[in-house]
């Protein structure tokens, strides 16, 4: 336990803020991974909480904590660089929620680039994010991942840190 974002009884940060003037705001996301997730304010200083799971949190400091720097420095976030691809598999999905998953390009020949979802979901494990060559975005409204299924692509060497 993490001690942190998810706003229960047991949540060390959420009330230690609270207590010591601070704001705190549970975010609640249509996004997997990525709860629970929340923001605030102590003092001058603003904050992100992440998930404790490791694609959990990288996913949610992509979507959320880069733009959230960019505009304490005064800067605007760019458009993330998402590319077309298709998935070279099956990937179960169930609508409702946008998705992001780690993947890795495994051909790039004729028409879109192809990907393979690595690892079978979950946002505990290390291992499919050090495999990966980034996340692939499965829309809310999209049902399972068929092979040859057009998703949306986030290289990691595209970010300002990859």
């Amino acid at each position: 336990h993490s001690g942190s974002a998810g706003g229960s009884d047991t949540d060390l940060l959420f009330r230690a803020v609270e207590s010591t003037g601070g704001t705190v705001q549970l975010l609640k996301l249509a996004l997997k991974p990525g709860k629970p997730c929340i923001m605030g304010r102590l003092g001058e200083a603003a904050f992100l909480g992440l998930p404790g799971n490791p694609v959990a949190g990288v996913v949610t400091f992509l979507m959320f904590g880069e733009a959230m720097i960019a505009g304490l420095l005064g800067a605007t976030e760019e458009q993330k660089p998402f590319i077309p691809v298709q998935s070279e598999g099956r990937y179960r999905h169930v609508e409702g929620r946008t998705e992001f998953v780690p993947a890795r390009l495994v051909a790039d020949g004729e028409g879109l680039p192809k990907v393979e979802i690595v690892g079978k979901g979950g946002s505990a494990r290390y291992l499919p994010l050090l495999l990966a060559d980034g996340l692939c975005m499965i829309g809310a409204a999209q049902g399972h991942v068929e092979a040859g299924s057009a998703l949306l692509f986030l290289p990691f060497r595209s970010l300002s840190w990859g």
